[in-house]
């Protein structure tokens, strides 16, 4: 599944982001030259802070942070939307 994103009216209307990039899929493959973003929505606090802890366990994360706004893609992203609904081992 291709989930990758090039403009915020691409991410569906959450209440809450988290936002992390992964620096060990950043500069290679797809995400070449780029710094690799994931995107996940979050339909309430609970959801956004177990999936900020389950980010920030992970060594390759960085720059973990929840927002209340849709995030702007930037033009050095190589952006990646989660939902519960595509990747559903991550909302568990």
């Amino acid at each position: 599944m291709d989930n990758h994103i090039t403009e915020a009216r691409e991410i569906p209307k959450s209440p809450l982001y988290v936002v992390a990039t992964d620096n060990f899929m950043s500069n290679w493959g797809h995400a070449r030259g780029c710094d690799n973003v994931l995107i996940f929505t979050a339909d309430c606090a609970t959801t956004a802070y177990r999936l900020e802890f389950k980010l920030n366990s992970r060594n390759e994360m960085r720059r973990v942070r929840i927002n209340m706004s849709k995030p702007r893609i930037k033009p050095h992203w190589y952006a990646q939307l989660f939902t519960p609904e595509t990747h559903p081992a991550w909302y568990e």
